[in-house]
């Protein structure tokens, strides 16, 4: 098994919020976030938190797809729509019928989605 990187945990398909990529330009998926500036990357000053995935939005998700190499989701993940909370909870039967076709795709963005259940989604 193992998502893009080499069988066993964590290795190099992390993503930051600032290295999300789509079309060949960078995304900053901080900026569809409700709160931020209300103190939920960090506010003002100091060292950046990582987001809680459950904390973005559909349009921030369609972005991570993109940067993970799943981009030919993000249009679906647009129409359901897909949000980080909704990620959390989905099945690899969820993301099927929500548009994600190819059963290792499903796999590799459920492993994704756990990992940064775990760890956050990293501020660029």
């Amino acid at each position: 098994g193992g998502g893009g990187g080499g069988g066993g945990g964590g290795g190099s398909s992390h993503v930051a919020l600032g290295d999300v990529r789509g079309g060949g330009r960078a995304l900053d998926l901080r900026s569809g976030v409700t709160g931020v500036s209300g103190g939920l990357v960090g506010g003002g000053g100091g060292a950046q938190q990582p987001l809680p995935l459950a904390s973005l939005s559909e349009h921030q998700v369609a972005a991570l797809l993109r940067g993970i190499g799943l981009g030919k989701y993000a249009e679906a993940c647009l129409r359901v729509p897909l949000r980080g909370r909704d990620l959390l909870l989905c099945t690899p039967e969820d993301l099927e019928a929500a548009g994600v076709s190819f059963r290792p795709h499903r796999l590799s963005l459920l492993e994704e989605a756990a990992r940064l259940a775990e760890e956050g989604v990293p501020p660029s």
